[in-house]
């Protein structure tokens, strides 16, 4: 198998659902915690700049109200300060605080560092599950990183289960078997590829992440039964996965949803429906990895609904439900070409009506720095004069080509006749240039029609594939 091959592998097997930890500390507060946690922020600032020097739990609160920007701005390098402060003066709570720093920063090494300064110092609560969250693996880029892999998740599934053992919390017990079901894989691989391995019972392992997930999978944990489905479906046991997924579908868990979505085979209208509803489901609640099944899926529609507003609204409510950090861009797409259907039907029908008078052309502000030069960054010189017929969201050549002079796009003759005809049965006409096409605005005079360039705010054509 190439490495890239691999890579993929490693990947599927890493998608597994992530579960949330709400456990609170469950330890005296003091009366100058208490005005911090009561929001008393002008009284708690002005008591604790007046306790912290030499005191470690002023100084600690000092550092917190900093870290979470507590009647002051959030200023993490003042928190470490003063968290560093109070861990010389013997603060456990410091200690930890600062690896929560390090582990939002990326820094998992150096979180875990001070993690177990704090565990060391008698705090296990929230440290065990912090240095869980802490060990757990990446999925690793190359082979080689693999048995790394293995050796973080077998530390996190034991900090995971210290963490339990003291603060019995579902979403822990969840973690746990996550961890495991990531020794179970990730050792999978490795057999699979012939690699390296460390001496370890994954068998052991294999029954650890059952029991812990089954576990939570009782207290009603979605994540644990979607992680319970993945290691079967990695192990090829499709039948046993399912109603696994479907269970954690069914408490919204988006990794569930994507799952049973690939299950699909898409033999037929039915189940390429189901898949489509699972992924968009997924994609909904969070999942990155959905996107990559829609993308072809909603392209596909995209291109089959350009001649049909009723289509396009209906992938434009789609892709409107869907994150648009991640599908912004898509949904832009649909919106400019439904603004430039609705704009072509208005021109259009105004075509049709027009009186039977002589054509001219008097587009004008094409010359370099003049009105619609700027936004388009045009140069002066050749154009091709193309029609919009009706029904129609591309353009159609009518073979003629003109110039531009002193600003204003000039016809080689005058208007043709057969382009006249044309605008009776409601074609309208651009001038395209290179990489933009400028619908002309037609206005009734007592002699002619004038064709002149609309307002620069008005729509422009759409590239049917933009932002697709």
């Amino acid at each position: 198998m190439s490495r890239i091959s691999l890579v993929r592998q490693l990947s599927r097997a890493a998608l597994f659902a992530l579960s949330i930890h709400a456990a609170a500390l469950a330890q005296p507060v003091s009366s100058l915690e208490q005005l911090l946690n009561d929001k008393q922020y002008a009284a708690f600032h002005l008591r604790a700049d007046r306790e912290a020097p030499g005191n470690a739990e002023a100084s600690f609160l000092k550092g917190k109200s900093f870290h979470l920007g507590l009647g002051v701005e959030q200023d993490l390098a003042a928190a470490r300060l003063w968290y560093g402060e109070a861990f010389d003066l013997g603060s456990a709570r410091a200690a930890h605080n600062i690896g929560r720093i390090l582990l939002d920063e990326k820094a998992p090494d150096e979180a875990i560092a001070w993690f177990e300064k704090a565990l060391a110092m008698g705090l296990k609560k929230p440290t065990l599950f912090n240095l869980g969250k802490a060990y757990t693996p990446t999925p690793p880029r190359f082979p080689q990183d693999i048995e790394h892999a293995i050796v973080l998740a077998e530390k996190a599934a034991h900090y995971y289960e210290q963490a339990y053992l003291i603060d019995p919390q579902v979403d822990t017990a969840a973690l746990v078997g996550r961890s495991l079901v990531q020794v179970v894989d990730y050792s999978r691989v490795q057999k699979e590829q012939d690699m390296p391995a460390g001496r370890r019972d994954v068998a052991a392992s294999r029954a650890g992440a059952i029991k812990w997930l089954t576990l939570a999978m009782n207290q009603g944990s979605a994540a644990a039964a979607t992680n319970f489905g993945t290691m079967l479906l990695m192990e090829k046991n499709e039948a046993d996965a399912r109603p696994l997924f479907e269970r954690g579908a069914a408490g919204g868990n988006a990794m569930a949803h994507y799952q049973l979505g690939r299950m699909e085979k898409q033999e037929d209208e039915a189940s390429r429906a189901r898949a489509l509803a699972a992924f968009e489901e997924a994609a909904r609640l969070g999942s990155k990895e959905a996107g990559y099944y829609l993308l072809p899926i909603y392209q596909e529609m995209f291109e089959a609904a350009q001649y049909s507003s009723a289509k396009l609204e209906v992938l434009a409510n789609k892709l409107a439900r869907l994150d648009q950090e991640e599908w912004g861009r898509e949904l832009q797409s649909v919106r400019k070409l439904q603004t430039w259907r609705k704009f072509l039907s208005v021109e259009q029908a105004k075509a049709a009506s027009l009186p039977a008078l002589p054509v001219r052309l008097k587009a004008c502000g094409l010359l370099n720095g003049q009105e619609f030069e700027r936004p388009y960054h045009m140069v002066e010189g050749d154009w091709n004069l193309v029609a919009y017929h009706v029904g129609d969201v591309e353009p159609t050549p009518t073979g003629i080509i003109g110039t531009t002079r002193q600003g204003c796009a000039v016809l080689p003759g005058p208007f043709p006749d057969r382009l006249r005809q044309q605008m009776k049965k409601g074609s309208i006409f651009a001038l395209q240039f290179i990489g933009i096409a400028l619908p002309l605005k037609m206005t009734v005079n007592k002699q002619h029609i004038a064709l002149g360039l609309h307002p620069r705010e008005v729509a422009l054509p759409v590239d049917p594939s933009f932002g697709f």
